[in-house]
């Protein structure tokens, strides 16, 4: 399986477009396990070695295959004034019928914060009004948090 890492560009009609920046090779395994969705991520976006954080989409079909990664924030100390707009412009322009949200933990710190807390709330709020659901938001570092296996998110993976 390929996947791909992909940006928005603006046509002559200044309407947003999918551009492929890069591609993988995977296995061909279904992201329905917290594991595997890791795996895809750490293979794709390197999060657990950047010495800067880093903020990512992960868009999945209704069978949990990935469609494609985009980079949401990059070098960002305030990543949570992320666009809660361009994450659902690009969740939609792919098609996804379910999304991840991955972040690295530069500081080590072991849990979300308060303004993890708030992100996932408002996404998990908005994707649910528009036919999307969050499947996890995840906190990558020396230590993983899922909100989905803490008990943050409604379903589990894979429901």
């Amino acid at each position: 399986m390929i996947v791909r890492k992909y940006n928005l560009e603006l046509t002559k009609e200044n309407l947003p477009v999918l551009n492929c920046e890069s591609s993988y090779k995977y296995d061909d395994v279904k992201l329905s396990e917290l594991e595997a969705t890791i795996d895809l991520i750490e293979k794709c976006c390197r999060l657990n070695q950047l010495a800067e954080e880093k903020v990512v989409l992960l868009c999945l079909d209704k069978g949990f295959n990935p469609i494609g990664i985009f980079d949401i924030t990059h070098n960002n100390p305030h990543y949570f004034n992320l666009s809660i707009k361009d994450i659902l412009t690009k969740s939609l322009i792919s098609g996804a019928k379910s999304i991840v949200i991955a972040r690295n933990n530069i500081e080590q710190t072991i849990g979300p914060n308060k303004n993890d807390n708030r992100v996932c709330r408002q996404l998990n709020s908005m994707t649910r009004n528009i036919g999307i659901t969050l499947q996890d938001f995840i906190i990558i570092g020396d230590y993983i948090y899922s909100f989905r296996e803490n008990g943050g998110l409604k379903y589990g993976y894979g429901l």
